[in-house]
Formats: structure tokens, C-alpha cells, sequence
């Protein structure tokens, strides 16, 4: 069983099935679609154990730290951190799209095709669109109303409906208040949160096991339901797109490989799964097992991982708001709108709140964070929306790819370094 397992953990057989999940959704796309349900299966298995698991290592980790009072340390690191890895993330995004321009240079016949999927005529200045007519005071209520969600109102309400940022909130709060409580009250309850801690881990290891199926259902699915045609026209955003997630993912790599002292081929076998589970499911909640996972493969410190992997994914959402960040500027070069300094603040910062606001948010729940970043430049959001939705099985996957291992590098500093000898 466990050689089974090694085989199906194999580069070669994780590429292999992304090969085999693309030709399907370009040769047989009818073939493809019916694939669909065995890839929305495995990502509802996945998310069935993410929840459950964050609660329990939160819980657990965050009540051991507070006894052995390490929890304040670690949250100065965390905040620290924070400050300097969002900003890093938001001037990639700024530069990148400063020198390929995505959006500023199109053909005649790339505007009658993009204005097709948008219902006009031409893409540019004299496109017919709506403008943002929302006051500014209903834009300086984005923050407040990012504020009040993070508050579960019931706990309960937000575990059926799979809001990850409420209830790690709440997992913090519990696993403090825990903390506080005496050994010998509390020792039953942290042997329970254990158990079912592991338990998930477990679970999450049998789903290494159908998991080049779900890729290739996952992958092929996908590009049968979107087509080649939205793809080639939106190649510039997408370039612009890919190159700022790789400059992040290269860097991201070396940090982990920095922090951990391991071997850079030890390195990159412990982020096979990781990476995989993100290509597979574009979840990066259902990515937290194999993240932990591999962390604590590479030594960090079980206790502080368990807290920090979930932390920093539902706050520091560097995917995204590179996403938001690439996003915007594309619709700015589109039309032809020129942003000075002062407004390059003003997109990181509001790109910074879709980010935090989009904590949970899938699909086009998720795209129309745009509007945040949009509204506050008055730039036109809504006609070109279905051209982000067109592209989103990329974008998405990009997104969720450098949140993992952004996230992972991200862990790897807050957490101490492991103790090699």
C-alpha cells in the first residue's frame, strides 16, 4: 500500500496526469464534462475534512502555545511578517503589470471579439458601459463591512455554510480562552481536538490515493467547459498574470528552502502535494492538510504550523490580491486610463481589502471583488465581468497555487527554523 502510495505521489505521475487531463478537455470535450462530478466529489471530500482539521490545530496548538507562553512571540512574527510579505506581493503585481502593460495594446479584431463577450461593440473609450455611480461613503464602508464579517454572529451558521474566516476567529478566541483554563480541566478536551486532528491528517492521506483521477476529471472539465477562444483573448492579462505568480512562486521556493536548511530536491518533493491538491481542487482550504503536512515533513515545529497555516491563509491573501492587483490595471490599460502614483496606493490598498474580503469567496462571488479596487478609481467594472469569468478556471488556479505555497513560505518564516544536527 504504502508503495502505491509513493507511486501515485510521483512528479511523474502528477504530470502525467495533468498531460492526459488537458488532451482530454481539448480532444474529447463532451467525454470531459461528464468527468465534472468525479472532480466536485473529491473537492467536496477534501473541504468535508479542512474545516474539522482547522479547528481542531487551532484549538490545540494555540491553548499548548499560550501555556508554554510562546503564542505572543509568535504573533509579533506573524504580524511582522504580514507587513512585509503583502506589500512584496502587491509591488510584484505593480511592476509586472508596469512593463507588460496588459490591456494597453489590442487589435481592432481583439476588440470586436472582446466586445462581443461583453455585449458591445468595441472595447475602449467609446464603449458603451456603466460607471460605478455607488457615493464614496458606500466605499469607505468596504473595511467596515470586511470588519463585521469576520465575526461569526453563530458559529454554527458559519460551519454549515464553510465561512473559513469566521470560524478560525473563533477557533482563535476558544483555543485563548482554553489556554487559561488548568491542565487538569482542560486535559480531556485537548486530547479530543488531538484525536481529531489526526484523524482528519488520516483521511487526508487516503485521498492521495485517487487523487491523479480527480486531477485529470478536475483539468480536462475545466477546459472543456471554457474553451481555447477566451484564453487567446485574454492572453495579455493571463501573461501578466502568470509571470507575477512565478516571480512569487520562485521566491517563495527559495524561502522555504532557505528556512527549512533541507535539501532543495527535499524541498520540492515535500510541495508535490501541495501544489497537486491546488492544481486539483483551486481550494485553498482543502489544500491546508497537505500544506501542514509537508511543513512538518520538512521539521518546523508541529504546533506552530498548525496554527500558522491556517492564519495565514485566511488573512494573508497573497493570491488573490496579486490577482486583484493584475486585474485592475488590465481594466485601467483597457480603458485607457492613465494612473498616476497616488493611485497605484490606492489599487495596492483597496486590492489589499479584496484580498481579506475574499476569504471563502469561489467563482464570481470572488470576481466581483474587482469592484472593490474599481470603484474606488471609478473605473468600469461590470461590462467587462464576463471576460474575468471566461478566464477564471486560469486565474483561479493561479491564484490558488501561489496562496499555497505563498502561504507555506509565509509559515516557514513565522515558524522557528528546525534544529538540524
Amino acid at each position: 500500500m504504502s508503495y502505491l502510495v509513493q507511486i501515485l505521489k510521483h512528479p511523474a505521475t502528477i504530470i502525467a496526469s495533468i498531460v492526459v487531463g488537458i488532451f482530454l478537455g481539448q480532444q474529447f470535450p463532451v467525454l470531459s464534462l461528464k468527468l465534472t462530478p468525479v472532480a466536485e466529489i473529491y473537492i467536496s471530500l477534501l473541504k468535508m475534512i479542512a474545516l474539522p482539521l482547522m479547528i481542531s490545530a487551532v484549538i490545540f496548538s494555540i491553548s499548548r502555545l499560550l501555556s508554554d507562553g510562546e503564542a505572543p512571540v509568535l504573533m509579533r512574527r506573524f504580524i511582522l511578517t504580514f507587513i512585509l510579505v503583502i506589500p512584496s506581493a502587491i509591488i510584484v503585481s505593480l511592476i509586472t503589470s508596469a512593463i507588460l502593460t496588459p490591456g494597453k495594446v489590442i487589435t481592432s479584431e481583439e476588440q470586436l471579439a472582446l466586445g462581443s463577450l461583453i455585449g458591445t461593440n468595441e472595447i475602449g473609450d467609446a464603449a458603451s458601459v456603466k460607471l460605478f455611480s455607488e457615493s464614496s461613503s458606500e466605499d469607505n464602508s468596504e473595511l467596515y463591512s470586511i470588519l463585521m464579517s469576520i465575526v461569526p454572529e453563530n458559529i454554527f451558521a458559519s460551519l454549515s455554510n464553510g465561512d473559513a474566516l469566521p470560524v478560525l476567529i473563533f477557533a482563535l478566541i476558544f483555543g485563548a480562552s482554553l489556554g487559561s483554563v488548568s491542565a487538569r480541566l482542560k486535559g480531556t478536551l485537548t486530547a479530543v481536538l488531538e484525536s481529531v486532528y489526526r484523524s482528519c491528517l488520516l483521511m487526508t492521506s487516503w485521498l492521495v490515493i485517487p487523487l491523479p483521477i480527480a486531477l485529470i476529471a478536475s483539468l480536462s472539465s475545466q477546459l472543456a467547459t471554457s474553451g481555447i477562444q477566451p484564453l487567446l483573448l485574454m492572453g495579455e492579462f493571463l501573461v501578466a498574470l502568470t509571470v507575477s505568480s512565478l516571480v512569487v512562486l520562485v521566491i517563495a521556493i527559495i524561502v522555504i528552502w532557505i528556512r527549512s536548511g533541507a535539501s532543495f530536491s527535499a524541498v520540492i518533493n515535500s510541495l508535490q502535494m501541495p501544489f497537486a491538491v491546488a492544481l486539483a481542487t483551486r481550494n485553498s482550504i482543502a489544500s491546508m492538510p497537505p500544506m501542514m503536512e509537508a511543513l512538518e515533513k520538512l521539521q518546523f515545529p508541529k504546533l506552530q504550523v498548525e496554527l500558522m497555516v491556517p492564519l495565514s491563509i485566511s488573512l494573508a491573501r497573497i493570491g488573490p490580491t496579486m490577482f486583484y492587483v493584475t486585474a485592475t490595471l488590465f481594466i485601467a490599460e483597457l480603458y485607457g486610463r492613465e494612473l498616476l502614483a497616488a493611485d497605484l496606493f490606492l489599487v495596492g490598498f483597496a486590492c489589499f481589502l479584496a484580498g481579506m474580503a475574499s476569504a471563502g469567496a469561489t467563482g464570481v462571488v470572488a470576481l466581483s471583488m474587482i469592484s472593490i479596487s474599481c470603484g474606488y478609481l471609478q473605473l468600469p467594472f461590470e461590462a467587462v465581468l464576463i471576460l474575468f469569468i471566461t478566464v477564471d478556471v486560469i486565474s483561479d488556479t493561479l491564484r490558488t497555487v501561489v496562496l499555497v505555497i505563498g502561504n507555506m513560505a509565509f509559515s516557514s518564516i513565522v515558524c522557528p527554523r528546525p534544529l538540524r544536527i
